[in-house]
């Protein structure tokens, strides 16, 4: 395996960790919506703002 080789493993799993990152915040975002943690109303001026309880 040459240098150039493993710097390109390197670099895809270092993508694959962010997309993985990415995908997990997408996921905790659309948790958040489902159980009332965020609100989803576009005509709702706190739009996006966690609610206090």
């Amino acid at each position: 395996m040459t240098l150039i080789d493993a710097q390109r493993t390197l670099l895809e799993f270092r993508l694959m960790r962010e997309r993985a990152t990415a995908d997990r915040e997408i996921a905790m975002g659309d948790i958040g919506c489902c159980v009332g943690k965020y609100r989803t109303d576009p005509s709702d001026p706190t739009k996006n703002q966690e609610e206090k309880p």
